[in-house]
């Protein structure tokens, strides 16, 4: 169905149905996606050829200029495995599960990109030597404002408070397994194009949804981001510069209060709208790896 027939539906239907939810709300999910993370460079072709340089030379400087934080690193991720071992009992880490949920907002083009790949990169070595299972997914949206689904909205007669009005593209990197090494899809993320706006709170709860029959008692959920949930169509549509942030904040609250699943967020800025219990703060590639490491030694032994 085109955004524009769907926006007039909605009309239609919002002229029968005028009441009003003041809580957090989506305008239309018809338009998200989930995709694999190899599947990226299907859905961008013609701006992966035209960003071929820059996706090259990201390639070679995060493959060869990192090599002291690489080891420094690695080093704190070893001494983590071996806590690890000494603190979780085998049948425990067989059932844990850390998911690296990573933003892929234009802000974080370049180094900063580069930081959370080198980061989990070393995490995943460190897990795998505990037997901790882990997953990569990404977050960000397939269209810079607002996509289909402002169209849809506006079509629909541009209706007061109407939530999210743009097009969700989740990424599955990783699935939950034992190993050693990231897929290579996940050097994608390098290409600026990939990069848009970022929904965090929904990002949030479905990483944590996708995972609930998957038998875990624990799930640790590592977000890497820089800052809080932006997307201008939405805060622009419901005139409101903190509706994502808001929602942000209060899929934290809630998640706080659940035993089987932890919330840690390595934040690549110290710019922040709210500061959740479980966080660090890094600006530099090797503060955000041994960032990462922390978290989860913050997040996966048990304190004494």
């Amino acid at each position: 169905m085109s955004p524009r027939l769907l926006g007039l539906r909605m009309l239609l239907r919002r002229v029968f149905n005028r009441s009003h939810n003041a809580d957090y709300k989506v305008f239309t999910k018809r338009f998200d996606q989930v995709v694999d993370g190899s599947q990226l460079s299907v859905l961008v072709p013609n701006r992966f050829l035209s960003s071929r340089r820059v996706y090259d030379e990201a390639i070679e400087e995060l493959d060869h200029a990192f090599a002291k934080e690489r080891v420094a690193i690695a080093a704190a991720g070893v001494a983590l495995s071996k806590s690890l071992s000494e603190n979780l009992e085998p049948a425990t880490s067989e059932r844990t599960l850390v998911t690296f949920l990573i933003d892929h907002s234009g802000s974080m083009r370049g180094v900063r990109m580069m930081s959370a790949i080198l980061a989990v990169d070393c995490a995943v070595q460190s897990m795998s030597a505990a037997g901790i299972h882990t997953s990569i997914l990404g977050y960000t949206t397939s269209a810079w404002r607002g996509g289909n689904s402002r169209i849809a909205w506006t079509y629909a007669g541009r209706p007061r408070n109407p939530g999210r009005v743009s097009d969700l593209r989740h990424i599955v990197y990783q699935e939950p397994e034992v190993s050693p090494t990231v897929p290579y899809s996940l050097r994608y993320a390098l290409v600026p194009e990939v990069l848009k706006e970022n929904i965090d709170g929904e990002a949030i709860e479905w990483a944590i949804a996708r995972q609930k029959d998957g038998g875990w008692a624990r799930h640790v959920v590592c977000v890497i981001c820089d800052d809080c949930a932006v997307d201008d169509s939405t805060m622009i549509a419901n005139r409101d510069n903190h509706y994502l942030a808001r929602h942000q904040v209060a899929v934290e609250a809630a998640v706080k209060e659940r035993d089987d699943v932890a919330l840690a967020f390595l934040f690549l800025s110290d710019q922040l709208y709210w500061e959740p219990e479980t966080a660090e703060i890094a600006q530099d590639p090797l503060g955000v790896g041994l960032g990462v490491i922390e978290l989860l030694r913050r997040s996966l032994i048990p304190d004494p």
